[in-house]
């Protein structure tokens, strides 16, 4: 595809302007070298599981906006694109570029305003790790050249790797993080895109969904990690992919539908197409319910359908505010609709609603004037999570 044209198209998938759009609940970021090794701190495993239950005793543990201030200077959060929580609760990995990553004016999908990257006054792009029980650096990754942008960030389950997908102007790759040795392993792929990932439960397999939003280009690449060797091929293009939590299925998004296949055979088992143009969108850990919420209608309502029948089996009613994105938790227990200024969260046994939480609420305990959540990510053993909002991000549990 002749570049401009490449071009544009990313900028109409970021824009949301293309007719189906699915809108991604985490926005973009890169990588290099580091700079000291890893300290193993053990994960906070005395702490509960977080359920309808105990909402209201969830506390902020951490915070990481200082790490930004002790390596840019500043008091307020970069534009942070990514980030990363292991499953083991030690490691956070944060990707962004150190001003607003479109450029400025400039209307890129990289890190810069300049074409010449010597350019002291240009945003710069980063990836950096931290001891999630700490808050101190692990590694700092520099950009490994000019003009590039982190797409997407994921640790394997047991926090030794970390894969990066890297985008820049003439070509995007993916690139793997050894923590113990502090470099990067090895390169997986390399292609043009706008790529995002997801890595199956027991880290057998590794999706890869190109970016492009085209039936002709976009596509999921599947990669065997045992031997890095791509084994399926399946349409994509709109969403990042999504394995269930038992890995017996993987959801993509070719234009105008969810597909779900079978990881067994890769053979497509269910499809949904989704009720709105612009749709705020969720899938079930286990991979059979989608949430939706029309971003085009006010106070619209988050609708539930049963992907294998595509039967609507829910209408819950919408909040007073614009909402932000939808969010099933892991183990499938809650739904949680982020908005503007405030959550609701349904329990999904009943579909009752637990508890909505006003700006000053005590479900999400974060700073006013953090802005919006914008990414949630949790443990493994759904004790704690990562919050990222607008101009911050936190590690939420309930406290010992």
């Amino acid at each position: 595809m002749e570049f401009r044209a490449f071009y544009r198209m990313l900028v109409g998938l970021l824009a949301v302007s293309l007719s189906c759009n699915f809108i991604n609940q985490n926005p973009p970021a890169t990588a290099g070298n580091s700079t000291a090794g890893p300290t193993l701190h053990p994960a906070p495993t005395s702490l509960p599981a977080i359920d309808v239950e105990n909402l209201d005793q969830l506390e902020r543990l951490h915070a990481y906006g200082n790490v930004f201030a002790q390596l840019f200077g500043v008091s307020s959060l970069p534009d942070l694109n990514r980030v990363a929580y292991s499953r083991d609760g030690r490691y956070v990995a944060l990707g962004g570029c150190t001003e607003y990553f479109n450029g400025g004016d400039s209307g890129r999908l990289y890190c810069g305003r300049s074409d010449d990257p010597t350019d002291d006054e240009s945003a710069k792009s980063f990836t950096l790790i931290v001891d999630a029980a700490t808050e101190e650096l692990i590694a700092s990754l520099p950009d490994n050249e000019p003009d590039t942008t982190v797409t997407d960030l994921a640790f394997t389950h047991d926090g030794s790797k970390l894969f990066i997908t890297l985008y820049h102007p003439d070509r995007s790759e993916l690139a793997v993080w050894d923590m113990a040795a502090q470099q990067v392993e090895s390169e997986l792929w390399e292609d043009l895109g706008y790529p995002a990932i997801d890595l199956s439960a027991d880290d057998h397999w590794l999706a890869l969904d190109n970016g492009f939003p085209d039936e002709s280009n976009g596509k999921i690449e599947v990669f065997d990690l045992t031997n890095d060797a791509v084994i399926a091929e399946l349409p994509g293009g709109f969403w990042a992919p999504q394995f269930s939590t038992d890995g017996r299925k993987l959801a993509a998004a070719p234009p105008d539908k969810f597909s779900i296949y079978d990881t067994g055979t890769w053979t497509l088992a269910s499809s949904i197409g989704p009720p709105c143009k612009r749709c705020y969108v969720a899938l079930s850990p286990d991979l059979a319910l989608l949430a939706t919420s029309d971003a085009n209608q006010q106070h619209a309502p988050v609708l539930i359908w049963d992907i294998a029948s595509g039967q609507q089996l829910q209408s819950l009613s919408a909040g007073e505010n614009d909402p932000s994105f939808l969010y099933f938790t892991p183990d499938g227990s809650m739904l949680w609709d982020f908005m503007v200024l405030d959550l609701a969260v349904w329990d999904t046994a009943n579909w009752q609603l637990v508890q909505r939480q006003d700006p000053l609420g005590p479900i999400i305990p974060i700073e006013q004037g953090s802005g919006p959540p914008r990414a949630v990510h949790f443990a493994g053993d759904g004790r704690t999570f990562l919050l990222l909002t607008e101009l911050d991000i936190y590690l939420v549990g309930v406290r010992e």
